[in-house]
Parts: C-alpha cells; sequence; structure tokens
C-alpha cells in the first residue's frame, strides 16, 4: 500500500484529494444519506397521506397534531437531504448534478 501511496504522490498529487475530503467521503459512504433518505420520505409521506385522509373526514385536535408532527418530519427530512447534497458537492468539487445518480437526488430535492 505504501508503494502505491508513494506512486501517487509522485505522478498524480495535483489531482489526489486532501485528507479531509477523504475523510468527509468515508463519512458520506458510511451514512448513505440519499438511500436511507428514500425510505424515511416514502414511511412519514404514507403516514401522512392517511392522516390527512383521516383529517377529512374527522376533524379534531388529536389528528391535527399527527399531521403537523409528519410536517416536522418531512421538514427534517429535507434538511439532511440539503446537507447530503453539500457533502457530495464538497467531496466531488462541482455542483451535485454532473451524472445521472447526482442529477436525480437534485431534482428530488
Amino acid at each position: 500500500m505504501e508503494s502505491i501511496k508513494g506512486f501517487q504522490t509522485k505522478y498524480g498529487s495535483e489531482v489526489l484529494p486532501n485528507e479531509n475530503k477523504i475523510k468527509a467521503e468515508i463519512l458520506y459512504n458510511k451514512y448513505d444519506v440519499f438511500k436511507k433518505l428514500f425510505s424515511w420520505y416514502m414511511y412519514i409521506g404514507t403516514l401522512m397521506f392517511g392522516f390527512l385522509i383521516f383529517q377529512i373526514f374527522y376533524e379534531n385536535r388529536y389528528v391535527n397534531s399527527l399531521v403537523s408532527f409528519c410536517k416536522i418530519l418531512i421538514f427534517s427530512l429535507f434538511v439532511l437531504h440539503t446537507l447530503g447534497l453539500v457533502a457530495r458537492g464538497y467531496i466531488a468539487g462541482h455542483a451535485p448534478w454532473s451524472d445521472a445518480y447526482e442529477s436525480m437526488i437534485f431534482v428530488a430535492w
């Protein structure tokens, strides 16, 4: 490994990412934010849809509170989505819409 690192440093030092970017990418890949966000958006969105349908027929304080709680959760997921896009942009060194995957997560945002 040391010889590979030495070779990369000698011949490709101008394109090697710095240590902060390497650590950020390891964290980004470890948490896999967008894969988890997909399922959480689906769960909370479906739950909120059910509460909204129920709210149409039975307007009460409890159902209104559940809908408001779902709104807060969806906003929190949106903030995580935004942070994930910022992290992806930092790691890549460009705006996150240069390939199909990045375009999809950007459009979903």
